[in-house]
C-alpha cells in the first residue's frame, strides 16, 4: 500500500486518498489545491471531493436530480432510427433491433446535436493550442490576470477538470481530458441504448466539456496572446475597463484604405496580419474588420479593428462589396465564403483545415506565388498556415484593384420588384422570422424603401425567400442594397470583452444579490439573427430593473447599436462595466462565455465550495439559490445547444427563444402542479421537505422578448431566498405580468412563505387576494393562517416548517452534499 500524503487543511490534516479517486501523478497538484481553496470548516461538516477528470456518470447525481426535477420535453420527434446496418428500425412500432425505444433515441439525438455544438470550438482551441504550443515552451506560466488567486484562476477549466493549470502543458493536459470526453459522448450518441434522462446526463456533461474548451481558449488568448484582462486591473480601474471607444459598423470604415476582413472563430491569421503590419510600420493604412468571433476578438488586442456583422449575417456582410480580402476560417454556421467573395471580387483566403470545394492547397506554395496568382486574377486561395494566410492577405489587400461597387442600382432594384406578383405573398410565408417581405416588394415598386429597411434589420440572409420567388426576384441583393442606404448612418461605439472576473471584484455585490438590491445576475447570449433591435431592448429593460447584465459572443456588438436620443450615448457608453447594479459587462466572443459565469466565484467565499472538480454541489447550490439566469436569443447554431447545456448543468434557467423556440425540438421543463417533484432534504433534520415550484423550468422556450423576460423573472425565484430577496423577485416578476399582460402572474401564491416576503407596494392587495382567492386567513395586512397545497389551513409558523425552507437554513437534493452526520439517515 502507498505511504499517505498528507495535505493540511486549516488544523485538519487529509489524506488526498480520501478526495480524489486515483490521485496519481497528480499529488502535489491536488496537495496544493486542498491546502489553498478548500475550507477547514467545510471539509469538516460536509467531507470533500474533487472529480478529477471526470466521465459523465461520475458526475451524474447532479444530473438525476435535475432530470427528476426538469424531465425532458421533445417535440417533433423522429421515429426512424438508421444508425447501424440493421436498421432502419421504426421506434413508433416498438423496440429497434438493438433494443433502443423512441424516447431514448430522442434523447440520442439530443445529446449527437450538443457533440456537434463542441466540436468547432473545440478544434478552434486545439489549433490554437497547437499554435502556442510553437511559439512558446511548455513551461511557459499562464495567468489570466495578477488579481486571481488559486480559487479564480480558471473556474472553466477547474470546476469540471479538477486540474489546477499553471503552464502550458496543464493547459494542454486539461484540453485533452475534454477531447477525449467528447470522443465518448459522440460515441454513445450513436451506440447507446440507455432511457432518455441517461443521454440527458450525457448532453449536459457535453455543455460542461464545452465550457472547459472555451476556457482553455480564453487562458491561452490572455497568456500567450497579449489580449486584454481586466484581473490585471485595480478594482477602482474595472468600472470603465476598457472603455467604451472601439468604433464598429459600416459606417467605421475609413474609405481609401484596403480593407481586409477576418471572419469565423479563428483569430489568429489577423494576429499574424496585424503583426506583419506593425512591423512593416503600415498599420495605419489599412483597415482591419471582424465578422463572427474572430471580430470580438481582433478589438481584445487591436482596437482599431471594425466590427461589422455577426457570423450568422457573414454572407450579407460580404455581399456588400467592402472587403478587398477576406480571410475566412470555421465557424459556428457553415457559410460559402468563397462564392460570396467572388460575387464582388473580394479575394478569398480559406485557412480551415479541410478543403473548401475542390481547391488546391497552397499551403506549401511561395508568398509571393500566392500573392500574384490572387492579383492576377485567381479568386481563392486555401492556405493551412496561419501566419502564411496572414502575410498574403496583408500583401494582396495592399495591391488589388477592384471595380467600385457591387450594390444593385435603385433603378435595377425598382424594377425587378415591379416585376412581383401584386397579390402574391410566397415570400413572407416562407421567412423563417415572418418578416413582411411581400410588402417591402409592393413599396418598393413605388419606389419606396423604407419597408425594406425594416426587413433588412431583421433579416439573417438565409435565402428561403429568394429562393421561393416565383417571379426570381433578387430578394437578397435587394436586401444589401437596403443595407447600404444606411451604412454611412451605422457607426457606433462598443466595450471589447474585458476577460475574467475575480472573486474579489464580485464579492463588492454579494450582499446586494443575497439579500435582492440587484434582482438578477443575467447573462444574455445571441448569435446575432434576431430582430438588430432585440438584444439591446432586454439588456436595456433588465439594467433598468436593476440587473447585473453579462454578455459574450456576437450579442455585444448586437447591444453596442442601441443609441439613447436622450442621453446622447451608445448603450455601453451609459452604463459602467463592474460586477455591480445596473452594469452591463462584455466578456468577450464566444469562448469568453465561459468567463460570464459569475455566480459559482461567489459560492467560494459563501458557501465555502471549492472551484476544483466541485460540478455537483455548484449545480445543486446555484439551482436552489442562485438568482442567476441566462437568455439565449435568435435562431441558433448547434453551439448554443451544447451552450445552453453547460448553464443547465450549473443550476441556472436557460431562457431561448424566439426562432430557436421552435427549431430546438428538447427542453427541460418543470411542473409546477406536481409536488412529486418540488422537494429537498432539510440540512439540520436529514427530512424531505416539500418546496416552492421554483425555478420552475431548466431550459425553457419562449417566443417574445415580453415572455423572455416575465420568464427570467420567475427563474429567478429560488428555495433559498431570503425575505428581502423574494419580496424584490415577486415585486420584478409583478411589475412585468401587469405591464406586459395586465394581470398578476398565475401562480403567485404558490412562492409566498410569510407576510415579510410580499412587495410592500402590493402587499395589501396580495394579503386580500390570498384570503378571496385562496382561501388564507388574514388579519388587516398580516397573513394568520396558511393554506397548505394539501388543502390544510395551518398557522404560519406551522406552514413555515411544513412548505419551503426556513430562512438561513441550508438545503439540498444530492445526498452527497448532505452534512456528514446526517448521510447515513436521510430520510425520504
Amino acid at each position: 500500500m502507498e505511504d499517505k500524503r498528507i495535505a493540511q487543511v486549516g488544523s485538519l490534516e487529509v489524506d488526498i486518498r480520501e478526495v480524489v479517486r486515483d490521485p496519481r501523478g497528480m499529488e502535489d497538484q491536488i496537495q496544493e489545491i486542498m491546502e489553498n481553496d478548500f475550507v477547514e470548516g467545510r471539509h469538516s461538516n460536509f467531507g470533500g471531493w474533487i472529480t478529477l477528470l471526470p466521465d459523465a456518470a461520475d458526475v451524474a447525481e447532479l444530473d438525476r436530480s435535475f432530470l427528476s426535477k426538469y424531465p425532458p420535453l421533445y417535440s417533433q420527434q423522429q421515429e426512424v432510427c438508421t444508425d447501424c446496418p440493421s436498421g432502419p428500425c421504426n421506434l413508433k412500432e416498438g423496440q429497434g433491433v438493438c433494443g433502443l425505444e423512441l424516447e431514448s433515441y430522442q434523447g440520442r439525438l439530443s445529446l449527437r446535436k450538443a457533440c456537434r455544438g463542441c466540436v468547432s470550438q473545440m478544434v478552434a482551441t486545439r489549433e490554437l493550442m497547437n499554435h502556442a504550443l510553437k511559439l512558446w515552451p511548455e513551461d511557459t506560466p499562464v495567468s489570466m490576470g495578477d488579481i486571481l488567486s488559486i480559487s479564480d484562476h480558471a473556474p472553466a477549466v477547474t470546476v469540471l477538470s479538477g486540474i489546477y493549470p499553471k503552464t502550458l502543458k496543464d493547459l494542454n493536459k486539461a484540453l485533452s481530458y475534454g477531447e477525449a470526453q467528447l470522443a465518448k459522448l459522440f460515441q454513445a450518441s450513436y451506440c447507446g441504448t440507455a432511457p432518455a434522462t441517461e443521454f440527458e446526463s450525457m448532453v449536459l456533461h457535453a455543455g460542461s466539456v464545452l465550457l472547459l474548451t472555451m476556457g482553455v481558449a480564453e487562458m491561452l488568448k490572455i497568456s500567450c496572446y497579449g489580449f486584454i484582462s481586466a484581473a490585471n486591473q485595480e478594482l477602482e480601474e474595472i468600472e470603465q475597463f476598457p472603455p467604451p471607444k472601439v468604433a464598429a459598423g459600416w459606417g467605421s470604415i475609413e474609405s481609401g484604405k484596403p480593407v481586409i476582413a477576418f471572419v469565423g472563430d479563428d483569430f489568429l491569421p489577423a494576429w499574424c496580419a496585424i503583426d506583419r503590419l506593425k512591423r512593416d510600420g503600415s498599420l495605419e493604412q489599412v483597415e482591419i474588420c471582424g465578422i463572427g468571433a474572430a471580430g470580438d476578438d481582433i478589438i481584445r488586442f487591436y482596437d482599431r479593428c471594425r466590427i461589422v456583422a455577426p457570423m450568422v449575417r457573414a454572407a450579407k456582410a460580404i455581399r456588400n462589396g467592402v472587403f478587398d480580402v477576406v480571410v475566412a476560417s470555421p465557424g459556428c454556421i457553415p457559410l460559402d465564403v468563397l462564392s460570396e467573395a467572388a460575387r464582388v471580387d473580394s479575394k478569398a483566403i480559406w485557412v480551415g483545415h479541410y478543403a473548401p470545394g475542390e481547391m488546391a492547397d497552397s499551403t506549401d506554395d511561395p508568398v509571393d506565388k500566392i500573392v500574384e496568382a490572387l492579383v492576377s486574377g485567381q479568386k481563392a486561395v486555401w492556405i493551412r498556415d496561419v501566419e502564411k494566410a496572414g502575410e498574403v492577405a496583408v500583401k494582396v489587400a495592399q495591391k488589388v484593384q477592384r471595380k467600385g461597387d457591387y450594390v444593385i442600382s435603385d433603378a435595377e432594384a425598382v424594377k425587378q420588384a415591379k416585376n412581383h406578383k401584386k397579390d402574391c405573398d410566397v415570400c413572407s410565408m416562407e421567412c423563417p422570422v415572418g418578416l413582411p417581405v411581400s410588402k417591402a416588394v409592393r413599396q418598393l415598386a413605388e419606389g419606396n424603401w423604407e419597408a425594406f429597411f425594416e426587413v433588412e434589420r431583421g433579416c439573417n440572409f438565409c435565402g428561403a425567400c429568394e429562393a421561393a420567388c416565383p417571379s426570381n426576384v433578387q430578394l437578397r441583393d435587394i436586401i444589401v442594397a437596403a443595407e447600404r442606404k444606411q451604412a454611412a448612418a451605422e457607426k457606433y461605439v462598443m466595450r471589447p470583452g474585458r476577460g475574467p472576473i475575480s472573486i474579489t471584484e464580485l464579492l463588492q455585490s454579494a450582499f446586494a444579490v443575497g439579500w435582492g438590491s440587484i434582482p438578477a445576475m443575467v447573462t444574455i447570449f445571441g448569435c446575432g439573427d434576431a430582430h438588430k433591435d432585440e438584444l439591446a431592448w432586454l439588456a436595456d429593460e433588465l439594467l433598468a430593473s436593476g440587473c447585473m447584465v453579462f454578455v459574450a459572443g456576437c450579442a455585444g456588438a448586437e447591444i453596442a447599436r442601441t443609441f439613447s436620443d436622450m442621453k446622447k450615448k451608445y448603450l455601453f457608453e451609459q452604463y459602467p462595466a463592474t460586477c455591480a447594479a445596473r452594469n452591463l459587462v462584455n466578456c468577450g466572443s464566444c469562448s469568453a462565455i465561459s468567463q460570464a459565469v459569475p455566480m459559482y466565484l461567489m459560492l467560494r467565499p459563501s458557501g465555502g465550495i471549492p472551484l476544483y472538480g466541485s460540478i455537483p454541489p455548484l449545480g445543486d447550490s446555484i439551482n436552489l439559490g442562485g438568482a442567476q439566469s441566462v437568455i439565449i436569443w435568435g435562431g441558433l447554431p448547434d453551439r448554443m445547444y451544447a451552450t445552453a447545456a453547460a448553464w443547465a448543468r450549473l443550476g441556472s434557467t436557460v431562457i431561448v427563444g424566439p426562432a430557436s423556440s421552435v427549431g430546438w425540438k428538447r427542453w427541460l421543463v418543470g411542473n409546477r402542479y406536481d409536488r412529486s417533484r418540488w422537494w429537498v432534504y432539510h440540512g439540520e433534520t436529514g427530512k424531505k421537505r416539500e418546496v416552492e415550484p421554483v425555478p420552475e423550468h431548466l431550459i425553457v422556450p419562449v417566443e417574445t422578448v415580453e415572455e423572455a423576460l416575465t420568464m427570467l423573472a420567475r427563474s429567478v425565484l429560488t428555495v433559498r431566498d431570503y425575505r428581502e430577496s423574494r419580496a424584490t423577485h415577486l415585486e420584478v416578476l409583478i411589475d412585468y405580468y401587469e405591464r406586459f399582460y395586465d394581470q398578476l402572474p398565475e401562480d403567485w401564491h404558490l412562492v409566498v412563505r410569510s407576510d415579510f416576503e410580499l412587495p410592500p407596494r402590493h402587499r395589501r392587495r396580495m394579503v386580500k387576494l390570498l384570503e378571496q382567492e385562496y382561501g388564507w386567513e388574514t388579519d388587516g395586512v398580516k397573513l394568520k393562517r396558511a393554506k397548505h397545497r394539501n388543502g390544510e389551513l395551518m398557522t404560519m409558523s406551522e406552514f413555515a416548517a411544513r412548505y419551503g425552507m426556513e430562512q438561513g437554513i441550508y438545503c439540498t437534493r444530492l445526498r452527497s452534499q448532505m452534512p456528514l452526520r446526517l448521510r447515513d439517515s436521510i430520510q425520504e
